[in-house]
């Protein structure tokens, strides 16, 4: 990976080429781990708090999208174009699902693809998923734990923006119970 004329480039072995060798491989993982240590270097740096604060709000509204959806294909089955409804005995009143998980919007979706191309993009994977992604991420380990306090805080942070996500919707259907009774 290397910045050049204004443009960033992310330079991947080829898995047909015949020449590449275990000290190209090498060569290109030690690249890979100085561009993702300087990426981490900056994103934890006091210089990158507004990309940080950035970074945080877009997963919290992915995950929280994610999240959302995968609990109303837990709710309701789908069989073929009809939805079945959960049996009465897990039944929760419709609108009490409908304020604490409402549905995915298209805004949501798009965030969700979005994110998915920026991974994408940051694997150096241009075309779709590659096979060496996973390889390249787990040889960049190590540089990863170099940062895992900071990593850790930054989970931490995550977790407490989703559940006050969650909090607020779930004190806004209280208000509105109250305030209609």
């Amino acid at each position: 990976t290397d910045v050049g004329d204004g443009k960033f480039r992310v330079r991947t072995a080829s898995a047909s080429s015949a020449s590449a060798s275990t000290t190209t491989e090498e060569t290109q993982t030690r690249r890979d781990e100085r561009t993702v240590r300087e990426a981490l270097r900056f994103f934890f740096s006091p210089e990158g708090k507004v990309f940080r604060d950035f970074m945080l709000e877009e997963i919290v509204t992915v995950v929280d999208a994610l999240g959302r959806d995968a609990v109303q294909q837990l709710l309701f089955r789908r069989r073929g174009n009809t939805v079945t409804p959960p049996p009465p005995s897990m039944m929760v009143p419709q609108f009490v699902v409908r304020a604490l998980n409402p549905e995915t919007t298209e805004d949501d979706r798009e965030m969700v693809d979005q994110i998915q191309k920026l991974l994408q993009f940051l694997l150096g994977d241009f075309d779709g998923a590659s096979r060496d992604s996973t390889d390249r991420l787990r040889k960049l380990l190590p540089v990863a734990r170099e940062y895992a306090p900071q990593l850790q805080e930054f989970g931490t942070l995550l977790l407490a923006r989703l559940t006050e996500k969650n909090i607020s919707r779930g004190l806004k259907l209280a208000s509105q119970l109250v305030t209609s009774s």
